[in-house]
Protein backbone atom coordinates (compact mmCIF):
# COMPACT_ATOMS: atom_id res chain seq x y z
CA UNK A 1 0.00 0.00 0.00
CA UNK A 2 0.90 3.80 -0.40
CA UNK A 3 1.61 5.67 2.11
CA UNK A 4 -0.30 8.72 1.15
CA UNK A 5 -3.53 6.48 0.40
CA UNK A 6 -3.93 5.22 3.64
CA UNK A 7 -5.70 6.54 6.57
CA UNK A 8 -4.70 7.55 9.37
CA UNK A 9 -6.04 4.67 11.24
CA UNK A 10 -4.45 2.74 8.52
CA UNK A 11 -1.12 4.40 9.28
CA UNK A 12 -1.48 3.77 13.16
CA UNK A 13 -2.48 0.08 12.62
CA UNK A 14 0.47 -0.72 10.64
CA UNK A 15 3.13 1.12 12.79
CA UNK A 16 1.36 -0.91 15.68
CA UNK A 17 1.70 -4.22 13.80
CA UNK A 18 5.38 -2.63 12.88
CA UNK A 19 5.98 -2.32 16.72
CA UNK A 20 4.99 -5.26 17.48
CA UNK A 21 7.03 -6.96 14.58
CA UNK A 22 9.93 -5.42 16.43
CA UNK A 23 8.94 -6.14 19.84
CA UNK A 24 8.41 -9.84 18.55
CA UNK A 25 11.79 -9.58 17.54
CA UNK A 26 13.50 -7.86 20.26
CA UNK A 27 12.02 -10.84 22.16
CA UNK A 28 14.14 -13.40 20.35
CA UNK A 29 17.09 -11.62 20.55
CA UNK A 30 15.99 -10.99 24.06
CA UNK A 31 15.99 -15.03 24.96
CA UNK A 32 18.92 -15.53 22.73
CA UNK A 33 20.58 -12.99 24.37
CA UNK A 34 19.61 -14.58 27.89
CA UNK A 35 20.49 -18.01 26.57
CA UNK A 36 24.28 -17.12 25.96
CA UNK A 37 24.55 -15.11 29.28
CA UNK A 38 23.33 -18.22 30.85
CA UNK A 39 26.45 -20.14 28.91
CA UNK A 40 29.07 -17.07 29.82
CA UNK A 41 27.36 -17.44 33.78
CA UNK A 42 28.06 -20.96 33.00
CA UNK A 43 31.45 -20.22 31.34
CA UNK A 44 32.68 -18.12 34.12
CA UNK A 45 31.83 -20.48 36.65
CA UNK A 46 33.96 -23.54 34.97
CA UNK A 47 36.75 -20.90 34.70
CA UNK A 48 36.76 -20.03 38.38
CA UNK A 49 36.55 -23.58 39.25
CA UNK A 50 39.78 -23.91 37.03
CA UNK A 51 41.30 -20.76 38.44
CA UNK A 52 40.81 -21.81 42.12
CA UNK A 53 42.44 -25.74 41.03
CA UNK A 54 45.03 -23.72 39.61
CA UNK A 55 45.65 -21.62 42.91
CA UNK A 56 45.46 -25.07 44.75
CA UNK A 57 48.38 -26.77 42.63
CA UNK A 58 50.33 -23.48 43.08
CA UNK A 59 50.06 -23.78 46.59
CA UNK A 60 50.85 -27.43 46.12
CA UNK A 61 53.81 -26.74 44.22
CA UNK A 62 55.26 -23.74 46.38
CA UNK A 63 55.15 -26.28 49.05
CA UNK A 64 57.19 -28.92 46.72
CA UNK A 65 59.46 -26.12 45.70
CA UNK A 66 60.16 -24.95 49.63
CA UNK A 67 60.60 -28.02 50.56
CA UNK A 68 63.03 -28.86 47.92
CA UNK A 69 65.07 -26.02 48.50
CA UNK A 70 65.30 -27.51 52.18
CA UNK A 71 66.86 -30.41 50.45
CA UNK A 72 69.19 -28.41 48.26
CA UNK A 73 70.58 -26.62 51.37
CA UNK A 74 71.00 -30.13 53.09
CA UNK A 75 72.86 -31.12 50.18
CA UNK A 76 75.06 -27.90 50.01
CA UNK A 77 75.60 -28.78 53.54
CA UNK A 78 76.83 -32.63 52.90
CA UNK A 79 78.44 -31.89 49.60
CA UNK A 80 81.04 -28.88 51.88
CA UNK A 81 81.55 -31.90 54.23
CA UNK A 82 82.47 -34.19 51.81
CA UNK A 83 84.85 -31.50 50.39
CA UNK A 84 86.66 -30.76 53.61
CA UNK A 85 86.75 -34.53 53.89
CA UNK A 86 88.05 -34.96 50.47
CA UNK A 87 90.99 -32.31 51.67
CA UNK A 88 91.83 -34.40 54.79
CA UNK A 89 91.65 -37.77 52.68
CA UNK A 90 94.31 -35.68 49.97
CA UNK A 91 96.52 -34.93 53.24
CA UNK A 92 96.59 -38.51 54.38
CA UNK A 93 96.95 -39.31 51.08
CA UNK A 94 99.86 -37.22 50.99
CA UNK A 95 101.38 -38.37 54.24
CA UNK A 96 101.15 -41.82 53.07
CA UNK A 97 103.22 -41.57 49.57
CA UNK A 98 106.02 -39.78 51.88
CA UNK A 99 105.55 -42.89 54.42
CA UNK A 100 105.66 -45.73 51.56
CA UNK A 101 108.42 -43.19 50.17
CA UNK A 102 110.81 -43.49 53.58
CA UNK A 103 109.45 -47.21 54.39
CA UNK A 104 110.35 -48.43 50.71
CA UNK A 105 114.12 -46.65 51.85
CA UNK A 106 114.26 -48.88 55.25
CA UNK A 107 113.14 -51.96 53.58
CA UNK A 108 116.17 -51.40 51.39
CA UNK A 109 118.08 -50.42 54.13
CA UNK A 110 116.70 -53.36 56.20
CA UNK A 111 117.80 -55.67 53.16
CA UNK A 112 121.26 -54.45 52.88
CA UNK A 113 121.61 -54.70 57.07
CA UNK A 114 120.53 -58.05 56.72
CA UNK A 115 122.65 -59.24 53.50
CA UNK A 116 125.62 -57.27 55.83
CA UNK A 117 125.04 -59.81 58.45
CA UNK A 118 124.52 -62.94 56.39
CA UNK A 119 128.29 -62.47 54.96
CA UNK A 120 129.15 -61.36 58.55
CA UNK A 121 127.88 -64.65 60.02
CA UNK A 122 129.87 -66.64 56.57
CA UNK A 123 132.95 -64.50 57.11
CA UNK A 124 132.62 -65.30 61.03
CA UNK A 125 131.60 -68.96 61.07
CA UNK A 126 134.93 -69.07 58.08
CA UNK A 127 137.14 -67.76 60.93
CA UNK A 128 135.81 -69.71 63.33
CA UNK A 129 136.36 -73.12 61.40
CA UNK A 130 139.57 -71.44 60.92
CA UNK A 131 140.69 -71.18 64.45
CA UNK A 132 139.05 -74.32 65.26
CA UNK A 133 141.24 -76.20 62.40
CA UNK A 134 144.10 -73.95 63.84
CA UNK A 135 143.69 -74.92 67.63
CA UNK A 136 143.27 -78.57 67.02
CA UNK A 137 146.20 -78.34 64.88
CA UNK A 138 148.15 -76.54 68.24
CA UNK A 139 146.79 -79.15 70.70
CA UNK A 140 148.07 -82.06 68.48
CA UNK A 141 151.48 -80.47 67.86
CA UNK A 142 151.53 -79.80 71.78
CA UNK A 143 150.18 -83.68 72.38
CA UNK A 144 152.79 -85.00 69.87
CA UNK A 145 155.82 -82.87 71.74
CA UNK A 146 154.25 -83.98 74.73
CA UNK A 147 153.07 -80.88 76.39
CA UNK A 148 149.70 -81.53 76.55
CA UNK A 149 148.70 -84.44 77.93
CA UNK A 150 146.43 -86.85 75.26
CA UNK A 151 142.70 -86.02 74.73
CA UNK A 152 140.74 -89.06 75.02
Amino acid sequence: MNNKNMTDSQKLDFLIDAVGSINSRLDGQQHELNTINSRLDNQQHELNTINSRLDSQQHELNTINSRLDNQQEKLSAIESRLDFQQDKLSSIESRLDVLEFKQDITQKKLDNLTLDCKLSERKILKSIHELNDKTDTIVAVLEIKNILPLAK
